[in-house]
Protein backbone atom coordinates (compact mmCIF):
# COMPACT_ATOMS: atom_id res chain seq x y z
CA UNK A 1 0.00 0.00 0.00
CA UNK A 2 1.17 3.36 -0.86
CA UNK A 3 1.98 6.37 1.75
CA UNK A 4 -0.22 8.47 2.32
CA UNK A 5 0.35 12.50 1.67
CA UNK A 6 1.11 14.90 4.91
CA UNK A 7 -0.98 14.67 7.49
CA UNK A 8 -3.93 17.54 6.55
CA UNK A 9 -4.90 19.81 9.21
CA UNK A 10 -8.20 21.14 10.06
CA UNK A 11 -8.81 24.36 7.78
CA UNK A 12 -12.36 25.27 9.82
CA UNK A 13 -12.94 25.55 13.20
CA UNK A 14 -16.52 24.39 14.65
CA UNK A 15 -17.36 28.12 14.51
CA UNK A 16 -16.33 28.77 11.26
CA UNK A 17 -18.18 25.52 9.84
CA UNK A 18 -21.78 27.14 11.30
CA UNK A 19 -20.99 30.98 9.13
CA UNK A 20 -22.29 31.51 5.71
CA UNK A 21 -18.35 31.78 5.11
CA UNK A 22 -18.11 28.24 5.06
CA UNK A 23 -20.07 26.95 2.26
CA UNK A 24 -21.03 23.80 1.02
CA UNK A 25 -19.00 24.29 -2.69
CA UNK A 26 -15.99 24.70 0.55
CA UNK A 27 -16.74 21.88 2.25
CA UNK A 28 -17.28 19.65 -0.86
CA UNK A 29 -14.35 20.95 -2.46
CA UNK A 30 -11.93 20.48 0.39
CA UNK A 31 -12.97 16.82 0.90
CA UNK A 32 -12.59 15.93 -2.62
CA UNK A 33 -8.96 17.04 -2.51
CA UNK A 34 -8.19 15.36 0.92
CA UNK A 35 -10.40 12.34 1.59
CA UNK A 36 -9.29 9.05 -0.01
CA UNK A 37 -11.59 7.47 -2.89
CA UNK A 38 -13.23 5.02 -0.31
CA UNK A 39 -14.54 8.01 1.96
CA UNK A 40 -16.57 10.03 -0.97
CA UNK A 41 -17.37 6.82 -2.40
CA UNK A 42 -19.20 5.64 0.62
CA UNK A 43 -20.72 9.68 1.36
CA UNK A 44 -21.83 9.84 -2.01
CA UNK A 45 -19.20 12.63 -2.58
CA UNK A 46 -17.87 11.60 -5.51
CA UNK A 47 -18.44 12.65 -9.01
CA UNK A 48 -18.14 16.63 -10.60
CA UNK A 49 -17.90 19.05 -7.73
CA UNK A 50 -21.40 20.91 -8.99
CA UNK A 51 -23.42 17.62 -8.99
CA UNK A 52 -22.43 16.49 -5.75
CA UNK A 53 -22.57 20.38 -4.06
CA UNK A 54 -26.62 20.07 -5.59
CA UNK A 55 -27.30 17.53 -4.08
CA UNK A 56 -25.78 17.36 -0.75
CA UNK A 57 -26.88 19.72 2.48
CA UNK A 58 -24.72 21.63 4.05
CA UNK A 59 -25.22 20.05 7.42
CA UNK A 60 -24.49 16.76 5.71
CA UNK A 61 -21.19 18.39 4.15
CA UNK A 62 -19.97 19.70 7.63
CA UNK A 63 -21.06 16.11 9.41
CA UNK A 64 -18.76 14.11 6.68
CA UNK A 65 -15.95 17.27 6.70
CA UNK A 66 -15.81 16.17 10.71
CA UNK A 67 -15.67 12.25 10.47
CA UNK A 68 -12.92 12.69 7.76
CA UNK A 69 -11.07 14.00 11.02
CA UNK A 70 -12.03 11.33 12.92
CA UNK A 71 -11.44 8.55 10.91
CA UNK A 72 -8.63 9.94 8.77
CA UNK A 73 -9.30 8.65 5.53
CA UNK A 74 -7.19 10.66 3.97
CA UNK A 75 -6.43 10.98 -0.05
CA UNK A 76 -3.58 8.70 -0.74
CA UNK A 77 -0.90 8.00 -3.60
CA UNK A 78 -2.72 4.97 -4.67
CA UNK A 79 -6.12 7.56 -4.85
CA UNK A 80 -4.30 9.41 -7.24
CA UNK A 81 -2.98 7.13 -9.44
CA UNK A 82 -6.43 5.41 -9.63
CA UNK A 83 -8.32 9.26 -10.71
CA UNK A 84 -5.30 9.92 -13.08
CA UNK A 85 -5.66 6.01 -14.75
CA UNK A 86 -9.52 6.94 -14.92
CA UNK A 87 -8.99 10.01 -16.26
CA UNK A 88 -5.98 8.32 -19.26
CA UNK A 89 -9.02 5.54 -20.02
CA UNK A 90 -11.79 7.88 -20.57
CA UNK A 91 -9.26 10.35 -22.67
CA UNK A 92 -8.05 6.79 -25.22
CA UNK A 93 -11.78 6.30 -25.17
CA UNK A 94 -12.95 9.45 -26.87
CA UNK A 95 -13.67 9.49 -30.96
CA UNK A 96 -10.83 10.93 -32.70
CA UNK A 97 -11.64 13.15 -35.50
CA UNK A 98 -9.71 14.99 -38.13
CA UNK A 99 -10.33 18.58 -39.16
CA UNK A 100 -11.04 17.19 -42.78
CA UNK A 101 -13.49 15.24 -41.80
CA UNK A 102 -17.49 16.58 -41.76
CA UNK A 103 -19.51 16.20 -38.26
CA UNK A 104 -21.54 13.52 -37.23
CA UNK A 105 -24.40 15.44 -36.70
CA UNK A 106 -25.09 19.52 -36.80
CA UNK A 107 -27.58 21.82 -35.81
CA UNK A 108 -30.53 22.42 -37.53
CA UNK A 109 -30.90 25.73 -38.01
CA UNK A 110 -34.03 27.36 -36.09
CA UNK A 111 -36.72 27.26 -39.28
CA UNK A 112 -38.45 30.90 -39.67
CA UNK A 113 -42.18 30.82 -38.80
CA UNK A 114 -44.47 31.36 -42.47
CA UNK A 115 -47.20 32.78 -40.71
CA UNK A 116 -48.32 36.09 -38.56
CA UNK A 117 -51.03 36.47 -35.70
CA UNK A 118 -52.01 38.98 -34.17
CA UNK A 119 -54.35 38.69 -31.51
CA UNK A 120 -57.35 40.87 -31.38
CA UNK A 121 -59.13 39.42 -28.26
CA UNK A 122 -57.03 37.98 -25.32
CA UNK A 123 -58.12 34.83 -23.69
CA UNK A 124 -58.33 32.17 -20.98
CA UNK A 125 -54.48 32.01 -20.34
CA UNK A 126 -54.77 29.17 -17.84
CA UNK A 127 -55.96 27.14 -20.60
CA UNK A 128 -53.92 26.94 -23.46
CA UNK A 129 -54.09 24.77 -26.62
CA UNK A 130 -50.81 22.12 -27.20
CA UNK A 131 -49.71 19.49 -29.32
CA UNK A 132 -52.36 16.69 -28.62
CA UNK A 133 -55.56 18.74 -27.75
CA UNK A 134 -58.51 18.62 -30.01
CA UNK A 135 -59.39 22.28 -30.91
CA UNK A 136 -62.72 23.77 -32.03
CA UNK A 137 -62.43 26.96 -34.29
CA UNK A 138 -64.56 29.66 -35.50
CA UNK A 139 -62.75 31.76 -38.79
CA UNK A 140 -63.09 32.78 -41.84
CA UNK A 141 -60.47 32.52 -44.82
CA UNK A 142 -59.61 35.40 -47.08
CA UNK A 143 -57.20 35.50 -49.85
CA UNK A 144 -54.87 38.89 -50.11
CA UNK A 145 -57.25 40.84 -52.41
CA UNK A 146 -59.96 40.33 -49.41
CA UNK A 147 -62.19 37.54 -51.10
CA UNK A 148 -63.69 34.94 -48.94
CA UNK A 149 -62.85 31.73 -50.13
CA UNK A 150 -64.40 29.86 -46.57
CA UNK A 151 -65.87 30.23 -43.38
CA UNK A 152 -68.07 28.58 -40.67
CA UNK A 153 -69.19 31.96 -38.96
CA UNK A 154 -72.71 30.99 -39.83
CA UNK A 155 -74.12 29.07 -37.11
CA UNK A 156 -77.17 27.71 -39.17
CA UNK A 157 -75.14 26.53 -41.80
CA UNK A 158 -72.38 25.15 -39.70
CA UNK A 159 -73.74 24.43 -35.99
CA UNK A 160 -70.62 22.94 -34.99
CA UNK A 161 -66.87 24.74 -34.77
CA UNK A 162 -64.11 23.37 -36.96
CA UNK A 163 -62.67 20.39 -34.60
CA UNK A 164 -59.31 19.12 -35.21
CA UNK A 165 -56.28 17.88 -33.94
CA UNK A 166 -53.18 19.63 -32.95
CA UNK A 167 -50.32 17.43 -34.50
CA UNK A 168 -52.38 15.25 -36.82
CA UNK A 169 -51.56 17.60 -39.91
CA UNK A 170 -55.27 17.78 -40.90
CA UNK A 171 -54.88 21.18 -41.24
CA UNK A 172 -52.45 23.19 -43.05
CA UNK A 173 -49.45 23.50 -41.38
CA UNK A 174 -49.69 27.62 -40.46
CA UNK A 175 -52.77 27.16 -38.98
CA UNK A 176 -51.29 24.44 -36.56
CA UNK A 177 -48.58 26.23 -35.60
CA UNK A 178 -50.62 29.46 -35.11
CA UNK A 179 -53.25 27.59 -32.59
CA UNK A 180 -50.28 25.91 -30.56
CA UNK A 181 -50.32 27.99 -27.32
CA UNK A 182 -53.26 29.94 -28.12
CA UNK A 183 -55.68 30.69 -25.63
CA UNK A 184 -59.37 29.66 -24.80
CA UNK A 185 -61.99 32.18 -26.34
CA UNK A 186 -58.79 34.25 -27.69
CA UNK A 187 -59.80 35.46 -31.15
CA UNK A 188 -56.99 36.57 -33.83
CA UNK A 189 -56.38 36.89 -37.66
CA UNK A 190 -53.30 34.51 -38.59
CA UNK A 191 -51.92 35.68 -42.00
CA UNK A 192 -49.84 32.66 -43.21
CA UNK A 193 -47.61 32.47 -46.48
CA UNK A 194 -47.93 29.89 -49.11
CA UNK A 195 -45.00 28.21 -48.04
CA UNK A 196 -47.52 26.85 -45.10
CA UNK A 197 -50.58 27.07 -46.63
CA UNK A 198 -51.04 24.97 -49.92
CA UNK A 199 -47.96 26.04 -51.59
CA UNK A 200 -48.04 25.50 -55.68
CA UNK A 201 -51.25 23.62 -54.95
CA UNK A 202 -54.40 24.89 -56.49
CA UNK A 203 -57.67 24.43 -54.45
CA UNK A 204 -60.92 24.22 -56.69
CA UNK A 205 -64.09 23.59 -55.99
CA UNK A 206 -65.27 21.78 -59.01
CA UNK A 207 -63.92 23.43 -62.07
CA UNK A 208 -63.74 26.90 -60.17
CA UNK A 209 -60.15 27.81 -58.46
CA UNK A 210 -60.77 28.84 -54.92
CA UNK A 211 -57.51 29.37 -53.93
CA UNK A 212 -54.67 30.03 -56.79
CA UNK A 213 -51.34 28.52 -56.55
CA UNK A 214 -48.70 30.45 -54.68
CA UNK A 215 -51.32 32.38 -52.29
CA UNK A 216 -50.87 34.11 -49.40
CA UNK A 217 -54.03 33.60 -46.95
CA UNK A 218 -55.52 35.55 -43.98
CA UNK A 219 -57.80 33.75 -41.05
CA UNK A 220 -59.99 35.86 -38.50
CA UNK A 221 -60.25 32.84 -36.50
CA UNK A 222 -61.56 32.28 -32.41
CA UNK A 223 -60.71 29.09 -30.15
CA UNK A 224 -64.11 28.18 -28.56
CA UNK A 225 -62.89 24.84 -27.28
CA UNK A 226 -60.34 22.88 -25.99
CA UNK A 227 -60.74 19.14 -25.50
CA UNK A 228 -58.71 15.94 -25.09
CA UNK A 229 -60.71 13.95 -27.06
Amino acid sequence: KMAERSPVAPPYTDEQLETEEVTKKLLVTFLQENASNQFLKERKLSGKGPAVISKITKNAAIQAYKDLFETKQFRTEEDDQVETEKASVAHTTEPVTSGKEEKIEEAKPKETPKYRKMTTKKGDKLNLAKKGDFVSVRYTGKLADGTIFDSNLDKKKHKEALKFRLGDGKVIRGWEEAMLDMALNEQATIVIQPEWAYGKKEIKDGSKVIIPANSELTFTVELVAISSR
